[in-house]
């Protein structure tokens, strides 16, 4: 464990309680640790948005269908990138990635919600 505590914030000592800090890494620690809580928590809100939507809308068959679905582009994610990052810069890449994405789910909402009334 480090001792001298110099230049540390209080934030850093406390994480000393745990591991090895240097001065300056606090910071990048407690994004770290916000990226992680924010992901997770956006994930569980997601989920029972999703849950309600797809048991009120759709039969629990198709439901299966659709998370298997999900399953398999997740893991197929994970090939694509590390193929496509070989041939071109990450910063293009995520431009395509985002605007794909985009465009999909707003082709998505449009056929989810072409024959909802606009009151």
């Amino acid at each position: 464990m480090l001792t001298d505590h110099a230049g540390l914030s209080r934030f850093e000592r406390l994480l000393t309680l745990f591991t090895r800090v240097r001065p300056g890494e606090g910071r990048s620690a407690f994004l770290f640790f916000l990226h992680g809580f924010l992901l997770l928590f956006s994930y569980q809100v997601v989920k029972a948005l999703r849950e309600a939507f797809m048991l009120t809308k759709f039969p629990a068959e198709v439901r299966a269908y659709a998370v298997a679905l999900i399953a398999i582009i997740w893991g197929a994610t994970f090939v694509v990138i590390k193929n496509a990052l070989a041939d071109i810069s990450p910063i293009y890449f995520n431009t395509v990635r985002m605007v794909l994405a985009a465009l999909c789910m707003v082709a998505a909402a449009w056929f989810m919600f072409r024959g909802a009334s606009s009151s």
